[in-house]
């Protein structure tokens, strides 16, 4: 399993874009076991809000999936 730490830029149904801190964009595809939901994420991306995402590698796709994310602050960092 990999972390990405950054802020959450782009919700398009079931899949995510993070801008991770390392300067590179992250495209996720949401599992089921993260327990997030389409309106939670875009207030996510809305506030632009820092997360931690552990996610894991699926065989015969460019995105990570994104088993877990966790709000690191709730203030905007923009």
């Amino acid at each position: 399993m990999t972390e990405i730490t950054g802020v959450v830029v782009i919700v398009q149904e079931g899949r995510i874009e993070v801008m991770g801190d390392d300067g590179d964009g992250h495209l996720l595809i949401l599992s089921p076991s993260a327990a997030a939901e389409t309106a939670q994420l875009r207030d996510l991306e809305k506030r632009q809000a820092r997360v931690r995402v552990t996610c894991s590698e699926v065989p015969n796709l460019v995105a990570l999936k994104a088993d877990r994310i966790e709000v690191l602050d709730e203030e905007a960092t923009s």
